[in-house]
């Protein structure tokens, strides 16, 4: 079997310069510019081959003597400055075969002699140098690569915690060391770093470091197609196999005029390259074998979850989780940046033994893939420092893009608490209430963060847990009270209405026995005067039917003073709720009297917040008799417009609008007569008014039952919500299947076949089969993807895709 000619993600080594090819012409200009000055900077976009550039041009020719003056003899100290440069820099000068040639006895190790030196002064390197006494002739090369993770270092300085004070001054001392190196060209000692374009304008934080890169830069350029063929076929061919020209020509169009596709061609090729051994190595490499492991839009994404797929238990799934998100870092820079950690450090982040870890992290760095170093079967110790091989994983990688853009929101969360926290302790800031305190609550339910994790984004993590519990306790204290407020009330009302009945009561016997009294003296009045003349018994008997009438209009009384509530019910909510004599409507009918009881208590402590704002989607069954009841609140209220009709039994509010507005105007939609199915807050990022409350924004599912006024009155509104606010989750898939005659497919995502469907209105984007797309789910039951539209729900009965699906088809 021949050994695979490509590197894959990892950059070319020095000893891999038979492989490296297409940037000859690149060279000379290299070596010009760093006999020069004596300072070189490497500068590309990520992916631009600027470390193999380096490697395996500039290396390679300064041993053969394309540098003239200088001759061949180099000695090349090579190193990435990581998170202490100048450490870096002292541990790659001691090495064997740099200045020294071996070990030295004594109580110090030669890197803790040379960093004594280097951070002695920023004259160290040249201090070192001459110390090391090399033979006449013989040249130094300084190697700083991936130069921009000084700038995530100084970053990191800008957190402010006493241990990290000095960080700032640690970096300006390392670029100095090697900024001294220009004003002594009379010492053969050259500085040479590789640095992504986009930093650049970072350089202006260091004194002399823009001048030295204006007056040393070189930008790697874009490979023409020829420079792009040879890079493809010279390996082949090296390798002992040939290359079909249309896999050729097709490599050559993938990649394009883009350099950032270079780290993801070799690791194509790399893949393309074992599919055609595990094939028998038999004839060309062909389109066929570069199609079947993804092209380039998917080798690298399906090869690291085939990598993710080997890790057999959930507790090897969560290490590798919280390792990635570790040593990615999108949450200080956007463009997202590697963060070599140490293996230490990783065990306390993810909880996890060496042993454990290390376990994880070869099924990463095996040889046949290198996404992460140090290379494979180097030892982990506790100093090891874990990087992942290119920043194009992170691009490319789904979950891992997926990974790091929690990480940055998780970051981001912790970062505003801690700000907060630091504030509230001086009293320049209030405690988190409402959405603010929901959501980090919600946050440290998922994320569980502790302290080793919080440190690298902003000091003052026990600040910040007990800011969260100070703020919790507060707002329960103060729902309590208005509960306690409420049920006060609500004691006080009952009590009257109580006492209005007993009165009633009492009035309604008293005439009764008024009258039963009158009776009995008119009765005997009547037997004493029995021989009376008969027109006095004639008024006595009219008298006594005029007593008994008064006593059947008192008994009635009675029965009305009991109907009296429902009565006083009807009336006041006779302009908004149904019809009162419609059994079937009785239920909307207290309610509305329940809801209208509630605003006259709120209304009566608490005048309306003048700034919030109330809007509603007409909808013709209910929209005059809302628009009534929320004019009757004193909110400034609007009428939007929809295309279709919304339903009106939803509430959505901002931010910035108190708890009492929200249940005003939950209470007059009740009011109003509508079943009031969901009360939801707003997303501000996505352009919503924090100052404004909505009804019927969107349609509610029809199976959720209404709100009471008692839920309401005793429920803070962040705590009614039914359903999650935008986005749960994404699928990310190859469609595997697609029939466009029935409107519907499948897709391969990472947790087995997706059926999905798809409309014509509006018409879909062409789909074929292959093709990588990413579904976000709405609500765990609809999927959007563009314009199609994805289900996960079963096929309909009857259908090609149910049939297949009983049959077994993936």
């Amino acid at each position: 079997m021949s050994t695979n000619p490509f590197p894959g993600l990892r950059p070319f080594l020095e000893e891999e310069e038979h492989l490296f090819f297409g940037r000859e012409s690149q060279v000379d200009a290299m070596v010009d510019t760093l006999a020069a000055s004596h300072f070189l900077a490497v500068v590309g976009t990520s992916g631009s081959g600027k470390s193999s550039l380096v490697n395996c041009g500039l290396r390679p020719a300064l041993h053969r003597g394309m540098m003239a003056q200088a001759g061949t003899s180099w000695r090349i100290a090579q190193f990435r400055p990581g998170n202490n440069p100048i450490c870096a820099m002292a541990e790659a000068l001691a090495k064997e075969g740099a200045l020294y040639g071996g070990a030295v006895e004594g109580p110090f190790t030669q890197s803790e002699m040379i960093e004594s030196s280097l951070r002695m002064s920023k004259l160290g390197l040249l201090d070192v140098f001459e110390q090391a006494r090399l033979p006449q002739g013989t040249n130094l090369l300084v190697v700083a690569d991936q130069f921009e993770e000084l700038f995530r270092f100084q970053e990191k300085s800008a957190i402010g915690t006493n241990a990290r004070n000095d960080l700032a001054d640690q970096a300006t001392a390392f670029v100095n060391l090697l900024l001294e190196v220009r004003g002594h060209k009379d010492l053969p000692i050259y500085v040479t770093l590789t640095m992504r374009s986009d930093f650049l304008g970072e350089c202006a934080q260091f004194y002399g470091l823009p001048e030295a890169i204006n007056g040393g830069q070189y930008l790697v350029p874009r490979m023409t197609r020829d420079e792009r063929r040879r890079a493809i076929a010279g390996p082949v061919g090296v390798g002992g196999a040939e290359i079909d020209p249309v896999l050729l020509t097709r490599l050559v169009n993938d990649v394009g005029g883009n350099p950032d596709q270079l780290s993801i061609l070799q690791h194509a090729l790399n893949r393309t390259w074992r599919q055609w051994e595990r094939e028998g190595s038999s004839g060309p490499l062909t389109l066929q074998h570069y199609e079947k492991i993804g092209t380039m839009a998917g080798a690298l994404d399906q090869h690291a979850e085939k990598a993710y797929a080997e890790l057999t238990t959930p507790r090897q799934r969560e290490i590798c989780e919280k390792l990635f998100k570790a040593i990615t870092d999108k949450a200080s820079d956007a463009r997202g940046v590697r963060r070599p950690t140490s293996v230490d450090t990783l065990c306390k982040l993810t909880g996890a033994t060496i042993e454990e870890l290390t376990s994880v992290v070869d099924v990463f760095r095996k040889p046949s893939r290198s996404f992460l170093m140090p290379p494979f079967g180097e030892a982990l110790k506790a100093d090891t420092v874990i990087d992942i091989s290119h920043e194009s994983l992170m691009r490319v990688w789904d979950r891992l893009r997926i990974w790091t853009e929690e990480e940055a929101r998780s970051a981001g969360t912790y970062r505003r608490l801690s700000e907060t926290a630091s504030l509230e302790l001086h009293n320049d800031a209030s405690l988190w209430t409402g959405p603010d305190l929901a959501g980090a609550l919600a946050w440290l339910n998922d994320e569980k963060p502790e302290a080793c994790w919080a440190e690298r984004y902003a000091p003052g993590f026990n600040e910040a847990m007990a800011f969260l519990r100070k703020s919790t306790d507060a707002q329960a204290a103060e729902q309590k009270r208005h509960r306690d407020e409420a049920l006060e009330k609500a004691r006080t009302q009952a009590r009257y209405a109580r006492a209005i009945a007993l009165l009633s009561v009492a009035l309604v016997l008293a005439l009764a026995l008024g009258g039963l009294l009158i009776y009995r003296n008119a009765a005997t009045n009547y037997r004493n005067a029995a021989t009376a003349h008969e027109r006095e018994k004639e008024k006595l008997n009219r008298s006594a039917r005029s007593l008994r009438q008064q006593v059947i209009a008192s008994e009635q009384q009675v029965v009305s003073s009991q109907q009296q509530v429902v009565s006083s019910q009807a009336v006041a909510v006779q302009s908004f709720a149904v019809d009162k004599q419609r059994p079937e409507d009785a239920r909307r009918i207290h309610q509305s009297f329940e809801a209208l009881t509630h605003i006259s208590a709120i209304t009566a402590t608490a005048s309306p917040e003048h700034y919030t704002k109330i809007q509603y989607f007409k909808k013709a069954t209910d929209s005059q008799k809302l628009a009534m009841a929320l004019d009757d609140l004193g909110f400034a209220v609007s009428e939007e417009t929809a295309r279709t009709p919304r339903e009106t039994n939803c509430i959505w509010y901002g931010s910035a609008v108190p708890d009492n507005d929200v249940k005003l105007v939950a209470y007059a939609v009740m009011r109003a007569g509508i079943d009031l199915k969901g009360i939801q807050p707003q997303n501000v990022e996505i352009g919503f008014d924090p100052e404004v409350i909505q009804v019927g924004h969107n349609p509610y599912l029809d199976e959720q039952p209404p709100f009471t006024p008692d839920i309401l009155n005793t429920t803070p509104p962040n705590q009614l919500r039914r359903i999650e606010v935008g986005a749960k989750s994404n699928v990310t898939g190859i469609i595997t299947k697609l029939d466009p005659k029935a409107q519907e497919g499948w897709i391969q995502g990472p947790k087995g076949p997706v059926y999905f469907q798809f409309s014509d209105d509006p018409p879909p984007k062409p789909f074929n089969v292959g093709d990588a797309v990413t579904f976000t789910v709405y609500y765990g039951k609809r999927m959007y993807a563009e314009r199609v539209t994805a289900r996960t729900e079963q096929p309909r009965p009857g259908s090609k895709a149910a049939s297949e699906l009983k049959a077994g088809v993936q």
